[in-house]
């Protein structure tokens, strides 16, 4: 296949001042993914959200955004496979409801599965806020 995108991308995090004086992870996160036929690539960009201690540990929101990234691009990937620019218009709602629902889906049923306290779990590891570009 004839790859559009003649470039290549590099990505990383550090640990924010706050973060580093207070002892606290990196809750970065950043995921890069091109469709199988390289005609789109997903970026995407996350910050685990929250500072608050549970047990005394601090918030680890590392854990979702490193989720998020991954499982919001590849939605994303999913959802324009098959699909000409015409059909999958970026700026719709309908095309951005169903990857969002995505995420939230994937993220209830592994909350579910790994607490019966739902609202603690989601507080302290699941929380995230990201920005994504696409290129087509």
């Amino acid at each position: 296949m004839n790859n559009i995108f003649p470039f290549e991308f590099a990505q990383g995090t550090v640990v924010g001042r706050d973060h580093r004086q207070a002892g606290r992870n990196n809750q970065d996160a950043s995921h890069v993914i091109c469709s199988p036929d390289r005609s789109v690539i997903v970026a995407v960009v996350a910050d685990g959200c929250g500072s608050g201690t549970r047990s005394g540990f601090a918030s680890q929101n590392e854990v979702g955004a490193q989720l998020g990234v991954r499982v919001f691009a590849q939605s994303v990937i999913r959802h324009l496979q098959g699909k000409t620019l015409e059909q999958a218009v970026l700026e719709d709602s309908a095309f951005w409801n169903p990857v969002r629902d995505d995420v939230s889906a994937f993220l209830r049923c592994l909350a579910h599965d790994l607490s019966d306290q739902i609202s603690p779990l989601t507080n302290q590891y699941l929380l995230f806020t990201l920005v994504a570009a696409v290129l087509t």
